[in-house]
């Protein structure tokens, strides 16, 4: 059929929910059911253009000081700025030259009126909306005519994938249509709160993912709000992650489903927890691996357990307790092996220096993974006692 868009989104809640409101948390698992759904081959066949992806959240706080200029976390409004990187990345997945869309450039005058210079941005994006809607109808015209004898024409050209996104009147600005000729508030979607402009069918497909648990009700979207791991799939999750077969003893017994409610049947924490039990089982043995993981990870749900009581005044429950606070608390037992029965920060101290050399933002030219690796290992050696210490 036609163009649509479907979102994946947060659920509303489970018996081990963690705090969920207006939003859901992140490590559910949306993201990777997106991708999945992308590398199938009949969808890479349905989009003869290809597949855009495109990260609507870059992980920035809303108040921090970002020298790249790119979208704050938490929901601000999408500017012209950002939105004109987004088309640029789209065209560049699909291999068209960015400059095709001859998006104007922002000129910020010195001492302007604020409220004029976000009239001129938004009249801006429209203009960059548009442009993009023509661009993408001019791809689906060349493959109605490429393939007109075994094709219906009713394929769109190209799936955009929005993943993350903060905010749900952005999706409006990523539904492009056939645009040409139409002047702004005549049929136009959006026209009347500062949207985009466009009529005509949509000529792309979009696939959303979202930790919101309602999108406010976009028009034409397909909301799948994704539910949460059964008892059956989270142990055999944990088992696939540990390295362990499916039939192990572990996969009938109370130990394992006692562990995967301790994570709050969260993926992400479940995996973590798997892939530590692996580590475990390889360093302390078979049973006591899985010991000494139960008890790392009763000790990390009973911290959060603790801190949720203090800040709400001793009204702490499970079900108040926040599945990422559990994974941050194994991550930061998993970076504090201990070493003659203390705690140590070698792991964190490992990945400081290894952000420190490659990280793109601290670096001016590139060092050989070989030669940090040495260097990094001379000085665990020749500094054992002091590492020890820290």
């Amino acid at each position: 059929g036609g163009s649509c868009c479907v979102a994946i989104v947060s659920s509303n809640g489970d018996e081990y929910g963690a705090r969920r409101g207006v939003a859901g948390e992140g490590g559910e698992g949306k993201s990777t059911i997106a991708a999945l759904a992308c590398v199938r081959g009949d969808v890479r066949t349905r989009y003869h253009r290809g597949i855009a992806w495109l990260d609507m959240d870059h992980g920035f706080d809303r108040d921090s000081d970002d020298e790249r200029g790119l979208r704050p976390r938490g929901g601000a409004r999408l500017d012209f700025e950002s939105y004109s990187r987004y088309l640029s990345d789209i065209c560049c997945q699909v291999g068209v030259k960015p400059q095709q869309l001859r998006l104007s450039p922002v000129v910020r005058a010195p001492g302007g009126d604020a409220a004029v210079s976000e009239l001129q941005r938004r009249g801006h994006m429209r203009e960059a909306y548009a442009r993009m809607g023509k661009l993408l109808t001019a791809l689906q015209k060349q493959r109605k005519s490429n393939h007109s004898k075994r094709d219906n024409g009713q394929h769109t050209s190209v799936l955009l994938v929005l993943d993350d996104v903060v905010a749900a009147e952005d999706i409006e600005w990523f539904q492009f249509r056939q645009v040409g000729g139409v002047s702004e508030g005549k049929g136009a979607v959006g026209s009347g709160g500062g949207g985009p402009c466009g009529v005509g069918e949509q000529v792309n497909d979009l696939l959303v993912t979202s930790r919101l648990t309602d999108l406010g009700g976009v028009s034409g979207t397909i909301t799948i709000a994704l539910p949460p791991l059964e008892i059956k799939e989270a142990v055999r999750l944990l088992l696939t992650e540990s390295d362990l077969p499916s039939n192990h003893p572990m996969a009938s017994n109370r130990v394992a489903r006692g562990l995967v409610k301790d994570c709050l049947m969260h993926p992400l924490t479940i995996k973590f927890a798997g892939r530590w039990l692996s580590l475990k089982r390889v360093t302390s043995g078979g049973q006591k691996g899985i010991d000494e993981i139960l008890g790392e990870v009763k000790e990390a749900t009973e911290g959060v357990a603790s801190v949720e009581n203090s800040v709400n005044g001793g009204k702490g429950n499970n079900n108040s307790k926040n599945s990422v606070d559990v994974l941050y608390s194994l991550l930061n037992r998993a970076m504090s092996p201990l070493v003659k029965g203390k705690e140590t920060k070698i792991v964190r101290l490992c990945f400081a220096a290894l952000v420190s050399v490659f990280h793109e933002g601290t670096r001016s030219v590139s060092v050989p993974l070989e030669i940090a690796n040495d260097f990094f290992l001379k000085v665990v050696e020749n500094e054992s006692q002091v590492l020890s210490r820290e």
